[in-house]
């Protein structure tokens, strides 16, 4: 039986997540480049979320959706609305079924970017 993309091989229980944002990062950036793209963008997602505990910002908590956590930087407007945008975009490819593609993960990766830097400069 051939093995679907997204199957680990036999055997290769699942790896434990990293907590560190920069692993996380290189970790997605392995998975663009393998056309993983959806898994990539899942990955950034959980780097910004390391990030934003690593500043402070919020508590990293698993069970807690995006819209919780935008929920908690409303206060942080120039963090908010970034996570925002990136938000609704990984909710169409994450859970409403849209395609992405290398373009689509850059696109993410520079609001993954653009939110981190917004975290290190709110007071």
């Amino acid at each position: 039986a051939a093995m679907r993309r997204d199957e680990a091989p036999r055997g290769a229980g699942p790896r434990p997540e990293s907590t560190d944002p920069d692993v996380l990062k290189t970790e997605a950036e392995t998975l663009a480049a393998e056309g993983r793209y959806r898994e990539a963008v899942s990955r950034l997602q959980v780097a910004l979320l390391r990030t934003l505990d690593r500043e402070g910002v919020i508590r990293y908590d698993p069970s807690r959706t995006n819209w919780e956590y935008l929920a908690a930087v409303r206060g942080m407007p120039s963090l908010a609305d970034v996570f925002e945008s990136l938000t609704l975009r990984l909710d169409d490819v994450l859970y409403g079924g849209v395609a992405i593609d290398r373009p689509g993960y850059e696109a993410c990766a520079r609001l993954v970017n653009q939110a981190a830097d917004a975290a290190r400069v709110t007071p």
